[in-house]
């Protein structure tokens, strides 16, 4: 077994071994006494298993990102009427964000830290109202650690702090019916390199 299956291999029993003990401490745990309540900690494990797939593994490449969606499931907050999407970005990178508004209630962007360990930092919070849009809705918004270009980009152009941050989307909704929500995309404006295959390394570190 060369060394990179080794690493692979350590990685995925490891991660599989703390998943059954995550589960094996809510079936055991004696202060824990219904099979309902037995039964939802179980449940609460699969999806914060789904959550992590889709923001540390799928939503992960900072140069190739990809607004994964959240699905709307109760984990922490609970709010029926809204959608969320997340990706990961580096601001040493320029992205731009683009698409249409639709006619959603309300729609939310924010740029944050979520490092617990040293706490929050929120860099960015815009409304629909804020973006850049045409007569129909559509925009562009470029989010950098450069200054724009020229003066013609300063209209739709927003310099940050050169850090490592988490990009989310809210949409909240007053009529699920008759109101269209946003269609939005994010792209990497320089990567550094052609888009490629998954990594060991990165698999690793996701598991």
């Amino acid at each position: 077994m060369s060394n990179h299956e080794k690493r692979l291999s350590d990685a995925w029993t490891t991660f599989f071994a703390d998943l059954s003990s995550a589960g094996e401490t809510i079936i055991n745990d004696p202060d824990i006494l219904s099979a309902s309540e037995k039964v939802e900690g179980l449940r609460h494990i699969l999806r914060k298993l789904y959550l992590s797939i889709g923001s540390d593994l799928e939503a992960s490449d900072v140069e190739y990102p990809e607004l994964a969606w959240v699905h709307p499931f109760k984990s922490g907050q609970d709010n029926p009427d809204g959608i969320y999407q997340f990706a990961k970005i580096d601001l040493n990178y320029t992205y731009k964000l683009s698409g249409n508004i639709g006619t959603v209630r309300y729609l939310g962007l924010t740029i944050m830290n979520l490092d617990f360990s040293n706490g929050i930092e929120q860099l960015l919070t815009l409304n629909a109202e804020d973006l850049p849009t045409n007569e129909v809705g559509d925009f562009e918004l470029y989010l950098s650690s450069e200054e724009p270009p020229s003066a013609a980009d300063a209209e739709n152009w927003i310099t940050l702090p050169a850090k490592e941050s988490n990009l989310m989307i809210r949409q909240f909704f007053s009529d699920w019916n008759s109101e269209e929500p946003a269609k939005l995309r994010l792209n990497c404006h320089n990567p550094s390199q052609p888009a490629g295959r998954l990594q060991a390394d990165d698999l690793i570190e996701s598991l």
